[in-house]
């Protein structure tokens, strides 16, 4: 019997939050279908991809700004929608597909429209929330066809604003707890490469760099932690990504950079090494459905402090594993870091409690097989009602 085979569409040759998510997906997903994967062309992602033997394929997708939609981003996504969608249409009866699955959200519009030419059921993942008003509108249109037979959801708020209960769920992202994990001995070599000794609490941020992860509330209370703590030292990590508005934002940082001596790291090959070298991992963002740094951060048994966004209160709220501290608001965030530099004697009671929290709710495997079980559901359905997607 053939096995099911089904088409992922990915907007970005990059890898990204969503873009992990999928990679980290794909070994278990694989072993239940035949995957390809649609991308822009060469890059990271698609380097990745080839490291797990999954096939792609190329399409001529566009990239548009991160955030808002200028005008030229909206004449150009008129132009380009209705031939992607149609070149998917054709890639899908070619190739034999018999599900479609919309990574992104810049490709829900024409995978949506590619899949309902070709007669093919289509699966929205949700990794963000849409924060352009026309990008919002148009994604809600699309999210109540017939076709578009599911959507999931990294947190609540990534499916509710489409306004599909209905056909909608969350099935919040894992992470692969043999891989990261606390290792004393990955601590030490991270620090000796890092020439930051055991003795110096070393506090990080984890993320590109664009507006809403606020690198700049991080390194403002480092700013302040300093002046009552000087030898905390603090590390900034993430890319620069290829837009204006990252490239600006990144600039901006340079004086408070400058002046907290902050590591400013790329990403490591090796991020369960520099988690666990770090004494606590800060989330600052403004908006986020996951995120992936804080199931990170938890399995490596590193506590968080965070901002309420995402999975952080659900998880930090009722746990001794981690903090929340208000958006924008540095100056908690320094309180929060001094009372975890001031005890030193709890590092080893957190990272139990960390530990455990990933072990009993973040397991990849789960994950895994939740995406399975529904995708398996969406293909028995539409394989006995072969002219209802």
């Amino acid at each position: 019997m053939r096995r099911h085979h089904i088409l992922f569409l990915e907007a970005l040759p990059t890898i990204a939050g969503g873009q992990r998510v999928l990679l980290d997906l794909l070994p278990a997903l694989c072993a239940e279908f035949d995957v390809t994967v649609a991308i822009p062309g060469p890059g990271p992602l698609a380097e990745a991809l080839s490291e797990l033997r999954v096939a792609t394929t190329a399409l001529p997708i566009q990239r548009f700004s991160l955030i808002r939609k200028t005008l030229k981003d909206v004449l150009a996504f008129a132009a380009s929608t209705p031939r992607l969608s149609m070149t998917l249409r054709s890639l899908i009866r070619r190739t034999h597909v018999d599900l479609v699955y919309a990574n992104s959200a810049p490709t829900f519009p024409w995978g949506t429209l590619g899949a309902a030419l070709a007669g093919k059921p289509v699966v929205w993942h949700s990794h963000n929330n849409l924060g352009d008003g026309k990008s919002l509108l148009l994604a809600r249109a699309l999210a109540g066809l017939p076709s578009v037979h599911r959507i999931i959801g990294a947190a609540a708020s990534a499916i509710d604003q489409f306004g599909q209960p209905g056909k909608s769920l969350v099935i919040r992202s894992g992470v692969d707890l043999a891989r990261f994990a606390p290792s004393a001995e990955k601590r030490a070599q991270c620090r000796g490469a890092l020439n930051i000794p055991e003795s110096q609490p070393l506090i990080g941020i984890l993320g590109d760099f664009i507006p809403l992860k606020r690198q700049d509330d991080f390194l403002r209370a480092a700013q302040q932690v300093q002046a009552q703590y000087p030898i905390a030292r603090f590390a900034v990590v993430g890319a620069v990504r290829p837009t204006p508005e990252s490239q600006a934002y990144y600039q901006s940082l340079a004086p408070l950079l400058a002046q907290t001596n902050a590591l400013a790291l790329p990403w490591p090959d090796d991020l369960t090494a520099l988690l666990n070298a770090l004494d606590a991992v800060t989330i600052a963002s403004t908006m986020e459905t996951g995120p992936l740094v804080l199931f990170q951060g938890l399995a490596c048994g590193v506590p968080v402090i965070s901002t309420p966004v995402g999975h952080a209160p659900d998880l930090l709220r009722e746990s001794d594993a981690g903090s929340l501290f208000p958006v924008g608001d540095d100056a908690a965030l320094c309180q929060l870091m001094l009372r975890l530099l001031r005890h030193p004697e709890r590092r080893h009671a957190i990272q139990t409690a960390a530990r455990k929290l990933a072990e009993e709710q973040l397991d990849l495997r789960r994950t895994q097989q939740k995406v399975i079980g529904l995708l398996a559901d969406v293909l028995a359905q539409t394989s006995s009602h072969p002219g209802v997607h």
